[in-house]
């Protein structure tokens, strides 16, 4: 299991903690001026992923980088 799939099945598993509200909200601020972000559907061009779910994820990253660390 890799990426996302290994992050929720973490998160199950209880050894992961969410983003708080502000840095969620920073980052799908960075995700909503991005070209690669699809807008009607909330998903990244580049990873596929549901940019609210990702987005709250706290070892999740940006796969252009643009979230900080």
């Amino acid at each position: 299991m890799s990426g996302f799939a290994e992050k929720v099945g973490d998160t199950i598993e209880g050894t992961f903690i969410s983003v708080s509200t502000d840095e969620k909200k920073q980052r799908l601020d960075i995700c909503n001026l991005c070209d690669s972000f699809i807008k009607s559907t909330k998903q990244c061009k580049e990873c596929g992923c549901f940019m609210e779910v990702k987005a709250s994820l706290k070892t999740m990253k940006c796969p252009l980088e643009k979230w900080k660390v």
